[in-house]
């Protein structure tokens, strides 16, 4: 988050205020309530790390694992401000190395995998390192039903890279706060996921649909109270 955000507050600090309310917002979807978990990475984090994963508490499982039950997990870490670098393919291969190893370690457990997993790729910017060779991973998890990438872009992002990380599922925002902007998607989103045996391109379509509503609705709100 490199640009100031609106209403005087840094766009670090709106994205830190969703993330706060967003566990709470998820589990109030069924889908994800009983069984959803949450994983989350920051990339740009200085000159030496170009990724972390972000600690949002202690696995009941006693796992070591970056993953939470969305029952359970808290952002009760702030996140700092923006690193030197946007490291966007270096951060994606993390995210989806980590998800290969939590699949592994459910079907070892005796878990099936009922829904597809989610991805929220989150920036105001465009990366600064070869993000191009993780497209092909991502086409094919999504051949496969097994993956969504959202791409939300805010303020000066570059929606003609977001465009390739995310063909069908690239969302700028303009006109609104980090905090609207990623409730709004997060959760439109997620409620949208739940046949699994749906093809991606639908599933795509259908989040698309949710949150054109959703804006749509709000634009509405604010004429309304302009009005007055």
């Amino acid at each position: 988050m490199r640009h100031p955000g609106t209403n005087g507050e840094r766009r670090i600090d709106q994205l830190n205020a969703a993330l706060s309310r967003l566990p709470d917002e998820l589990a109030r979807i069924p889908e994800l309530s009983s069984g959803g978990e949450i994983l989350a990475v920051r990339f740009g984090v200085n000159d030496v790390k170009e990724y972390e994963t972000v600690h949002l508490g202690t696995h009941p499982e006693g796992t070591e694992t970056g993953f939470m039950p969305v029952n359970g997990a808290s952002f009760a870490t702030k996140l700092p401000g923006d690193g030197p670098t946007t490291p966007m393919g270096a951060g994606l291969n993390d995210v989806l190395r980590q998800i290969r190893t939590r699949e592994d370690e459910l079907r070892r457990a005796g878990f099936g995998l009922r829904y597809r997993t989610l991805v929220f790729l989150l920036t105001d910017g465009g990366p600064t390192d070869n993000y191009r060779s993780v497209l092909p991973q991502l086409r094919q998890l999504e051949e496969e039903k097994r993956l969504l990438i959202i791409a939300l872009g805010v303020h000066q992002a570059d929606r003609r890279t977001l465009q390739r990380i995310s063909p069908s599922g690239t969302l700028v925002l303009e006109g609104m706060s980090i905090a609207e902007a990623v409730r709004l998607v997060s959760v439109s989103a997620a409620a949208s996921i739940s046949e699994s045996s749906q093809s991606s391109d639908v599933l795509y379509k259908r989040i698309n649909e949710a949150v054109d509503r959703r804006v749509a609705f709000m634009k509405r709100v604010k004429q309304h109270a302009e009005s007055r």
